[in-house]
């Protein structure tokens, strides 16, 4: 049965109110790429060849970026949104706001939260298989809100 790792976290930044406080925080063991994606799938008796199932991966992360730069959502069905969030200097007014005002790009997603996607905060975290990582613990300079955990109300 898969488990997702978690880790002790107290918040060493004094500047929020939670300082000092202790937050779960998940802990990752590996970074799957595309490729492992494939060969992952592929352990789940896919009927195409593993060439197939990598190169259709591989040209989806191609197709992916070619439709952000054109100013286009991707939307993957019962898994989320991708989109391009833009950081810009601010302006005087709106005819002075050009692109070069424009200081940085992100992708931004956006998970779907419908319940049969089962993504959604507390269906989500009644799937996972919590186990601790290790009885060490850990401390952080960013607040709760700073990573994707936060402090499990969600």
């Amino acid at each position: 049965m898969a488990k997702t790792l978690y880790q002790k976290v107290k918040v060493t930044n004094k500047l929020t109110p939670e300082e000092g406080a202790w937050f779960a925080r998940a802990k990752y063991d590996d970074v799957m790429d595309i490729d492992a994606m494939a060969d992952h799938i592929m352990e789940h008796g896919s009927v195409w060849t593993d060439d197939v199932v990598h190169g259709v991966l591989r040209k989806f992360n191609k197709c992916m970026v070619e439709v952000l730069k054109d100013s286009k959502k991707v939307k993957l069905n019962g898994l989320g949104t991708f989109s391009i969030a833009l950081k810009s200097k601010g302006a005087a007014s709106a005819e002075d706001l050009t692109a070069s005002n424009i200081t940085g790009a992100v992708l931004r997603f956006s998970p779907d939260r419908s319940v049969k996607a089962g993504l959604k905060s507390k269906i989500l975290r009644g799937k996972l298989n919590l186990t601790l990582d290790a009885p060490k613990t850990a401390t952080s300079d960013a607040t709760p809100d700073d990573n994707d955990e936060g402090n499990g109300n969600g």
